[in-house]
Parts: C-alpha cells; structure tokens; sequence
C-alpha cells in the first residue's frame, strides 16, 4: 500500500498529464480537420495559421506548466508559499488543517491566474507581430485577441470569486457534501482530496460551458453585423464544441466512482 504523500503525487501526475495528453490530441485533430477544411474550400486564404498559431501557443504552455508543476524545484517553492500563507490564515483563528487547505487553494487559484495572465500577452503580442510581418491587410489577430480577453476576465473573476468569503462558505458547504458521500477512502483528508478535486473538475467545466455560450454568441452577432455572406462563426462553433464535448466526457469519467475505483487499483501497488 502506498502512504498518503505517495499516492497525493500519483493522483497529481495522473491528473496533469491526463489533462495535456487530451489537450494534444484534441489540438492535432482539431486542427487536421481545419487544415484539411481550408485547403479543399479556400486555399487563396490561409486562415487555419490563426488557431494553429493561436492553440499551438497555449499547448506549449500547457506542457511547460505541467512539467514544471511536477518538478522537484516548483514542489519546494510550492510548499514554501504555502506554508507562508498557512501562517497568514492561521492568525484569522482557523486549525492548522483548515488553515492548509485554504492556502492550497489560494495558491493554486492565483498561480493559475498570474499563469494565464503571462500567457495571455506573450501570446497576443506573438500572434500580432506575425499578423503585422505577414499581411496587413487583415487584422485576424484582433478574433483571438477578443475572444481571449474575455477568457482571461471571466478567469480573474472566479479566481477572485473563489477566494471571497461568501463563496469560501458555500465552497466548504458543498465539499463536506460531497466528502460524506465518498465512504470508500480510509482518512477525512482523503475525503476532502477528492471532493475538492470532483468540485474542481465540475466547476471548471461549467465555466468553460458558460464561457463557450458566451463567446459564440458574441462571435454570431459580430458575423450577422459584418458579413452575412460567409458565415465563419461556425468554425469556432464546431471546433470550440468538439472541445467541449471531449471536456465533458474527461470530467465526468474523471469525476465518477468507476474511474476512482479503476485508479485505486492500477495506482496503489506503483
């Protein structure tokens, strides 16, 4: 049997990676299939660079922050930080395990954010530079330079939502629910493990839901308004969906009691 610390570092590695290995495989497909379309339907307008730079970006990040995340360095200054802001929640009268687990979370909340952030103008500011040297005639990367900024809004909104009292109360209540109802892991802090980490999963794609509704709207009544005649909102529509669908079926198989089961018996003897 492996002990608590062990197993906490299998699940992280499985979650990680079981995340960029889906992020890649849905980039390449993806953008097979826009490439392909492209080529068969307008070969004068190379318009598939825009989300093969534009996604390509972001899957280098993924991978850089995933390999970063699981290195022996970033580990130390995790836990460096964490223990800095345990302190802090400590003189706000909590126990010493309350007092980790909100910390936990907000380091995690805000380096994602501050991550997000960083990644938003490099990629921007690349994606712009290469729009200006190529051809300026169409300004393709204000579509990516839009849509992302209301990506990166809503972001710091639940970043800063999250970490609110009233939202904290409600973020407990709804974690000892769900801890209550896993009976089948042995300690309470295993319990809160993998609630929060259900809790996660399920919150963050119903963000990316709201997030998808939100954009394509936007993106429809930008085409209605300009060009009727060619009515490209159905790329992102269909792409954006085809992600969505495959974030759906990750986070529920991630999510379910068959895939805790499944997990405990191929990840308990490594």
């Amino acid at each position: 049997m492996l002990n608590r610390e062990n197993k906490h570092r299998i699940d992280l590695k499985y979650y990680f990676w079981s995340f960029f290995y889906v992020h890649l495989a849905l980039y390449i497909a993806i953008n097979i299939l826009l490439i392909t379309t492209n080529v068969l339907l307008s070969p004068q307008q190379l318009w598939f660079v825009i989300p093969l730079a534009g996604w390509g970006v972001w899957v280098f990040a993924h991978f850089f922050i995933t390999f970063a995340l699981l290195s022996d360095s970033a580990k130390q200054w995790r836990s460096g930080e964490i223990r800095k802001l345990t302190v802090a929640e400590l003189k706000e009268g909590l126990t010493e395990e309350e007092a980790g687990q909100r910390a936990t979370i907000k380091l995690f909340f805000w380096t994602f954010f501050y991550f997000h952030a960083a990644l938003y103008i490099g990629g921007n500011t690349l994606m712009i530079l290469i729009n200006l040297l190529v051809d300026r005639t169409f300004l393709w990367s204000l579509i990516p330079l839009i849509g992302w900024s209301l990506w990166l809004l809503f972001h710091y909104l639940l970043t800063f939502l999250c970490l609110g009292d009233q939202v904290r109360n409600w973020r407990d209540k709804q974690l000892k629910k769900l801890a209550f109802t896993k009976i089948t892991l042995e300690t309470r802090r295993a319990l809160y493990r993998e609630a929060f980490l259900r809790f996660f999963f399920w919150n963050i794609f119903l963000l990316h839901l709201g997030l998808y509704v939100l954009c394509n709207v936007f993106m429809f009544t930008i085409d209605m308004l300009t060009d009727q005649n060619t009515l490209w909102f159905i790329w992102p529509l269909i792409s954006w969906g085809i992600f969505l669908l495959a974030h759906y079926g990750f986070t529920y198989a991630t999510s379910s009691e068959q895939m805790v089961k499944w997990r405990e018996e191929h990840f308990t003897g490594t």
